[in-house]
């Protein structure tokens, strides 16, 4: 990136000697330094940029300087010369921000805006010494994420850091908040007139004019106090004899006095020079050996030392005069004249401009003059060049406004054109006419010679390969993925990675969705390892969000933590404080969120999973936030808060419907129904299931698998477990074949309730027995207790019969503590079964008999059977004979 940096945007303009003493708005910005922001405001020509510069050398506090151009519109670019400006104060500053403006394939969305700006204020904190950042000629910038994102700067800005924009139009931010809040200094138009004190000193004393109080205060009151009007004034008084006459007849409103005043001076320049200011007068930047191109001439840099000492709105841009700039208003001023004067240049003009930057490795500034000059030939080529580096690196908003302002025939003939707009549109998700556009690039292809063609033909393949998995479309898109990731297995080029990268997580999506967990894990493994080979911090995090989630669905629960926690410290590593708002270090907090909550460590896994979504939020695409959403939802049921419950599964079917993948309302309802169904709502979960078709042909489809096991867990609910088991019968070997371990565990425990249901457990137990197996090793502890009480009864069963009893034991006591229960005991850690006489026993307490009763009954003595009782409150927990029998019925030991 540092290659395309225009190093005179960085530096402090150099100032004249001779200036007009303005002590009062230098105290002003002195006072400013107390505020966030100083906004200096007011039409061309009032010498905004001029005090500013007088005022920085009056003070000792360092100051990065910005001077802003029209080609600043895209944030990433903003930023980057934002952190080089302030570089060059301090040289390790931002290095976090820029590692990330420049990864590959990222779209630069709101929050991950955000998230850049966050690390580069958390940076700024670190400052050793208070620091000034100033934002010259901010009015070029239209762009409404630029001014979102210095919006979020100044809200948030560190006191080490103080911010001056000079702009001539009041700018896009919340400067009625700032001032109500006292954070806020300007410096406008009233300000920056000139009195008449003012400018009697600048006429007589510094463009020795020797002019009478009475014209001077005439011309002071015709221009207003416009510093420009007067330097143009004066430049023209020099020339005349009859100063009064000239001040006499002055009049008119600005573009009047600004196109007489323009003539008089450019009249009473030598020909020479006119035609040099023309001619040059489509440049945003000068120096010598650019403008002996557009002028044709030799002596360029000796022209412009000598515009500058005859003031002719010419300012130096570096201490070595190597480059220059005209005053915005001057230039301003040429352009129109050339316009109306010689049209018939421009085109050519601009041409000279754009060969001379594209010779001297400056495309950027190249491809401008090019398409202003509709050399679109010359512009084509160079976009095409740089296409690739500017999509690995994300910098789709330039990419995007180059092709806006080609022909559109020129983007449709021209296949890599045609497929860097396919690239921009997926990127930013633009999805209508992507299809109908790369058949248009396919087909241009013919005139491309064999090596080019093949790599955009991959190109195009993989773009398809996406948009089919992006848009639900598996099987194609399965097919396009596989066979593009082929043909690209030995590109290792940057590009190559973002390609294979991208190309490997659409793979890992497709093979997800179809059931294929082992080849998903495969294709992500691959992603993560590809991402963090180019270096590609982000999309590292994002594939191993996926790995993980997919070791969770295997049932892999210990190495899907070891995933996200590997992710969060590779973030700490990379960004250290800046990983705090990654939105993509998010992914690893919700991952966690998810494990965590199987883990039963409720508040842990709220902790991650309000962080999370708190960093994914609106992350656009991802789907990261619906995820977090979905997993609070059901901690916060655990937990007992349905009012926050009901919030988070609004958040995440709201998320669902704006998606444009066809099946995300398909992923959230089945988590709705587990919801409906722990609050004892069967109406809407019956509803729901009514309405479901299940495809017999495809099980193992990823949203057809979960909405039937919703769908069995609603025929259970309603007691209807020969319409489950036919259900979960059919889907479980599909699940087994597909490694989903921990889908598998989930089937075999609702299997055990609906065999329970029908009075079957010599069928229940044996399934049960499997899924503990499976689950005790990783430490399932959820999947069990959302079952409810019919699954503690099955627990109690499987103690008794010594069913991997410590296991099955220590969930009994957890269902203790979820459900209304009396108060439990420390130990045992796991529910003991009673025996067979302790059963009898219970069985007659609960029917209101004495210990006396009971013993006459059983044929025991009273001291037997206050044993025996003693023995069950202990194994049972409790203290009292209510207590018992009330924790017996919940276990389903009594029923």
């Amino acid at each position: 990136m540092s290659g395309d940096l225009l190093q005179t945007k960085l530096y402090v303009p150099r100032l004249r000697m001779s200036l007009v003493p303005r002590p009062r708005l230098i105290e002003k910005l002195n006072q400013g330094l107390h505020r966030k922001l100083t906004l200096i405001s007011a039409p061309a020509g009032f010498g905004k940029t001029t005090l500013v510069l007088d005022w920085i050398q009056r003070q000792e506090r360092p100051v990065a300087w910005l001077s802003l151009d029209k080609n600043d519109q895209d944030p990433r670019r903003f930023l980057t010369y934002l952190v080089a400006a302030i570089q060059n104060i301090q040289p390790d500053f931002g290095e976090a921000a820029l590692h990330l403006l420049q990864e590959p394939g990222q779209e630069l969305t709101r929050l991950l805006l955000e998230s850049l700006l966050t690390i580069i204020l958390n940076e700024m904190i670190a400052v050793a010494t208070p620091l000034t950042l100033i934002l010259d000629d901010y009015h070029v910038i239209e762009s409404p994420a630029v001014n979102d994102a210095v919006s979020f700067l100044i809200n948030h800005l560190p006191p080490p850091i103080h911010l001056i924009i000079i702009s001539r139009t009041k700018p896009g931010l919340p400067l009625s908040r700032l001032r109500a809040r006292g954070e806020f200094c300007q410096v406008g138009l009233q300000d920056l007139r000139f009195t008449a004190e003012e400018s009697a000193h600048f006429l007589n004393e510094l463009m020795g004019l020797n002019l009478s109080p009475s014209d001077n205060q005439a011309l002071t009151v015709r221009t207003e106090g416009w510093i420009a009007g007067l330097q143009l004034a004066a430049l023209s008084m020099r020339e005349t004899s009859d100063t009064a006459a000239f001040v006499a007849t002055f009049s008119g409103s600005d573009r009047y006095i600004l196109d007489y005043l323009m003539d008089e001076v450019l009249n009473q320049r030598p020909e020479s020079v006119r035609r040099f200011l023309l001619q040059t007068a489509v440049l945003n930047r000068l120096c010598g050996r650019l403008c002996d191109v557009m002028t044709g001439r030799q002596d360029s840099q000796q022209t412009l030392e000598q515009l500058e000492t005859a003031n002719l709105f010419l300012l130096p841009l570096d201490n070595k005069r190597h480059w220059y700039r005209y005053h915005t208003l001057f230039g301003d001023l040429l352009r129109d004249r050339l316009q109306r004067a010689h049209p018939d240049w421009i085109p050519a003009l601009h041409r000279r401009a754009g060969q001379w930057y594209a010779a001297n490795s400056l495309p950027t500034e190249a491809i401008h003059h090019m398409l202003v000059a509709e050399d679109y030939d010359a512009a084509i080529q160079l976009i095409e060049a740089i296409a690739p580096d500017h999509l690995v690196r994300g910098e789709v908003g330039t990419l995007r406004d180059w092709l806006q302002a080609l022909p559109a025939e020129s983007v449709h003939y021209h296949p890599r054109l045609s497929v860097t707009l396919a690239w921009i549109r997926l990127l930013t998700g633009e999805f209508e006419g992507l299809k109908s556009q790369l058949l248009v690039a396919e087909q241009s292809l013919m005139a491309v010679e064999s090596a080019r063609r093949e790599q955009l033909q991959t190109e195009i393949v993989a773009l398809r390969a996406v948009i089919a998995v992006e848009q639900g479309e598996t099987a194609p898109g399965l097919e396009w993925a596989q066979q593009a990731h082929a043909l690209l297995t030995a590109d290792v080029s940057d590009y190559g990675r973002f390609l294979r990268g991208t190309l490997a997580s659409t793979l890992g999506l497709a093979y997800r969705d179809s059931g294929h967990t082992s080849a998903a894990t495969q294709a992500y493994a691959e992603a993560r390892v590809i991402s963090e080979s180019g270096d590609s911090v982000l999309a590292a995090l994002m594939a191993s969000y996926e790995l993980g989630q997919l070791y969770l669905e295997q049932g892999q629960l210990r190495q899907a933590e070891q995933v996200h926690r590997h992710a969060l410290q590779m973030a700490e590593e990379r960004f250290g404080g800046g990983a705090a708002t990654l939105p993509l270090s998010g992914a690893a907090h919700v991952g966690l969120g998810w494990l965590l909550y199987e883990w039963n460590r409720l508040d842990e896994a709220r902790d991650h999973l309000e962080t999370g979504v708190k960093r994914t939020q609106q992350k656009g695409g991802l789907g990261l936030d619906r995820d977090g959403l979905l997993a609070l939802s059901l901690v916060y049921q655990a937990q007992g808060d349905s009012l926050r419950t009901e919030k988070m599964m609004a958040q995440a079917e709201a998320h669902a419907r704006r998606s444009p993948r066809p099946d995300a309302l398909l992923r959230v309802r089945p988590f709705q129904v587990r919801l409906w169904l722990a609050q004892n709502k069967l109406a809407p979960a019956r509803q729901w299931a009514e309405q479901q078709f299940l495809d017999a042909a495809s099980p193992g489809k990823y949203p057809v698998e979960m909405t039937t096991v919703a769908v069995a867990r609603v025929h259970i609910a309603q007691k209807q477990p020969e319409q489950a088991l036919d259900l979960l019968d059919r889907l479980l070997p599909v699940v087994e074949r597909n490694v989903r371990t921990g889908r598998v565990i989930e089937i075999l425990a609702l299997l055990a309730l609906a065999h329970h249901q029908l009075g079957q457990p010599e069928r229940a137990l044996p399934g049960l027995k499997r899924g503990l197996s499976l689950a005790k090793p990783e430490g399932y502890v959820r999947l069990f207790l959302d079952m409810g009480q019919p699954m503690a009864q099955l627990l109690y069963m499987a103690v008794q019969r010594n069913i991997v009893p410590e296991y099955a034991g220590r969930l009994l006591k957890l269902f203790a503590g979820e459900y209304p229960l009396p108060r439990q005991t420390d130990n045992p850690d796991w529910i003991e079964p009673l025996s067979e006489r302790e059963l009898e026993v219970l069985q007659l307490i609960a029917t209101g008999l004495t210990n006396r009763e009971i013993g006459l009954r059983l044929h025991l003595s009273p001291n037997t059977i206050k044993r025996h009782t003693l023995n069950i409150y202990e194994k049972l927990g409790v203290h009292s004979r209510t207590e018992a029998v009330t924790t017996a019925r919940n276990f389903g030991i009594l029923s």
